[in-house]
């Protein structure tokens, strides 16, 4: 079965065998996204894909091991960036899987998170396909953060996709360039030559390369993007708002995650649609390989740990320091959850002489 699906994606690789593409990832307790992320990428074209494991409590490790044969897929050691306090171990990885990309021969990196796909409307084009098509050292790509996935845990792609445009970028990069600064959206350096997804050049701003300086309206999307499930359904969204064990016993971060502003659902200003056919065409092939991995129970196990982690962090919630309120009072909105917004209420009521 393994050997079969090796054969799935050949036709998706032969554009241009100078072209050698590594994709690069941090995860923790990302278990639960792994199996639909790798399938996506390996499908899309990327030659390699590393995963740094980092702070993880879930079955992940369980995971790596019925990777072990695959040699496109590699689980390694992050810990090990983010001992004696660091002040961006994430930072760190990304430079040394730059590095490590650059000696062993890959054109070109990339570093996405686990809830961000590289995406085209036509599945039938892979990520070589779209390089060979243009000429640059940095490929900007902005984001479509998904708004229609309601259903926990849902299928990332269906025939309509609804979000909210994104001045947020990720970037394929050149390995044979040098650049003066690194973040997780991308490189910076004045001497490179900067596209963005349709084929426009791009100069980014040195304070801030993270994201285009302006949104044009209406919002148009390139046919070249990435899906950000940046909130999934609303049991995944509660889950993912605890930070988990804190890294080197720090004390001086909160109990939960402050980067985003309430869930939203149904709320678009983009509608991207996906044939039936493609669509059909990549599931049979994901059921091919779930099933040549024997990943199925893995995946079953991983959603469970999710769903546990929903009800603990209700429970922290309930039982939070007053220090957590306005973090609590932004990430909370929009959940109707009847257990998360009873939570919340004792909370409040907890500290009513502080507020």
């Amino acid at each position: 079965m393994k050997r079969l699906f090796s054969k799935l994606f050949k036709k998706k690789n032969n554009c241009n065998t100078d072209l050698k593409v590594k994709l690069v990832a941090i995860a923790k307790d990302e278990a639960a996204y792994l199996v639909d992320w790798i399938f996506h990428h390996i499908y899309m074209g990327f030659d390699e894909i590393d995963i740094y494991v980092n702070n993880t409590s879930d079955n992940t490790h369980d995971l790596a091991n019925k990777f072990a044969s695959n040699k496109t897929v590699n689980f390694l050691d992050g810990d090990v960036f983010f001992e004696g306090g660091k002040v961006s171990p994430q930072i760190d990885i990304y430079k040394h899987a730059f590095k490590k990309a650059k000696i062993n021969g890959f054109s070109h990196v990339m570093f996405l998170d686990i809830d961000e796909f590289w995406m085209t409307r036509d599945f039938s084009v892979s990520i070589k396909n779209f390089i060979v098509s243009l000429s640059a050292d940095v490929y900007c790509f902005q984001w479509l953060n998904k708004t229609n996935e309601s259903t926990p845990f849902s299928n990332p792609f269906a025939k309509q996709i609804k979000g909210l445009y994104s001045r947020q970028i990720k970037s394929l990069v050149k390995t044979d360039i040098n650049f003066e600064k690194i973040n997780p959206h991308g490189v910076f350096d004045e001497n490179l030559n900067y596209i963005l997804a349709d084929g426009k050049k791009y100069t980014p701003l040195k304070e801030d390369f993270s994201k285009v300086p302006d949104l044009k309206r209406p919002f148009v999307l390139a046919d070249f993007f990435i899906l950000h499930r940046m909130y999934r359904s609303e049991i995944e969204y509660v889950a993912m708002l605890a930070r988990g064990r804190p890294i080197q016993n720090r004390k001086d971060i909160g109990l939960f995650k402050n980067n985003r502003n309430g869930y939203e659902l149904e709320k678009y200003n983009i509608e991207v649609q996906l044939l039936e056919e493609d669509l059909a065409t990549y599931e049979s092939k994901k059921y091919d390989f779930i099933a040549a991995y024997n990943l199925a129970h893995d995946v079953e196990v991983a959603q469970a740990y999710i769903r546990k982690k929903r009800h603990d962090v209700t429970k922290l919630i309930e039982t939070a320091p007053y220090s957590e309120a306005n973090t609590l009072k932004k990430v909370l909105k929009n959940v109707h959850l009847d257990d998360v917004k009873s939570a919340y209420k004792l909370f409040l009521q907890r500290h009513s002489s502080m507020q």
